[in-house]
């Protein structure tokens, strides 16, 4: 095959798989210091331990029409907010100043060349000021763009409780599942001598089966975490391959409603929405994989 021709496929790739172009041209992958943003004051100390509410949703950059009323809407009585593929165009910043008394911790995956002050990851978000807070940058880098995926970590204090340990992940996409597998290890690696409850939450990008499974086995049978389970099911699935792509994993913590708003139409991700308690007697312990 000509050089030509590789080159052409590898901007196929980019344009099919990737699904940003942009990222083949103009990202830069910013050092690991200058990789952790705080933005916002929080404005109280403590969740309560009977009513956690969260959001989780992949925002597609906050591109798509609707996005600023939905997401104000739907985050405004949410005590914590996962959020994927943020980009802090002036669009979505004006949407996070809508939430006084937040908190907003994020995770930069790649900043944009040419337009340095712009950047995309993942961000924790919540009024409860956290005790600890750190992201985890991925060993591998998806190909050809050459940029990593981001863990954004924060240990949130639970009114007489342990703490809640948030686990946001945008996970790796179209590398090897040895890359995937990885990045999840790193997480469970974040998780070690937690003795709260967890919340591990976020666009997996589990578009296939092994992921799936490697999920399942070493998160719900070895580590004893729940699967969450969502009324109107309408999670994002890959579109090559059909599976969902979008999972809460919890330990520690019980379900008192879950729910995916599948009538969103401002990102290509529809949002899980779920409020949980503090399960008493069944805190987590992740010892060291």
């Amino acid at each position: 095959m000509s050089r030509v021709n590789l080159h052409i496929l590898s901007l196929l790739f980019v344009f099919l798989y990737v699904g940003n172009a942009e990222a083949f041209f103009f990202t830069k992958v910013p050092k690991l210091k200058k990789s952790h943003l705080v933005m916002g004051k929080s404005s109280t100390s403590a969740l309560n331990p009977e009513s956690i509410k969260v959001l989780v949703w992949n925002i597609h950059k906050g591109k798509d029409k609707g996005f600023y009323d939905d997401f104000t809407r739907l985050g405004e009585d949410r005590d914590i907010l996962m959020i994927q593929e943020l980009y802090n165009s002036k669009h979505v910043i004006d949407s996070l100043d809508h939430f006084l008394g937040f908190r907003f911790d994020v995770g930069i995956s790649f900043r944009y060349r040419f337009k340095k002050h712009i950047y995309s990851g993942t961000m924790i978000g919540s009024h409860v000021e956290p005790s600890y807070t750190k992201i985890s940058r991925s060993r591998d880098r998806e190909p050809v763009v050459n940029t990593p995926k981001v863990l954004t970590i924060g240990s949130y204090p639970i009114e007489g409780h342990n703490d809640l340990l948030i686990i946001n992940i945008h996970g790796m996409n179209v590398t090897s599942n040895k890359a995937f597998y990885r990045q999840i290890d790193d997480a469970i690696k974040s998780m070690s001598g937690h003795r709260g409850p967890i919340i591990f939450a976020g666009d997996f990008n589990t578009n296939r089966q092994k992921r799936i499974d490697y999920l399942q086995r070493n998160l719900v049978q070895r580590l004893g975490f729940k699967d969450m389970q969502f009324r109107n099911d309408e999670r994002m699935k890959s579109a090559f391959t059909k599976l969902i792509i979008d999972f809460t994993f919890t330990r520690g913590l019980k379900v008192i409603d879950s729910e995916v708003l599948g009538k969103l139409k401002s990102s290509d991700h529809k949002a899980m929405y779920f409020e949980v308690a503090v399960d008493d007697g069944k805190s987590s312990n992740i010892a060291s994989k």
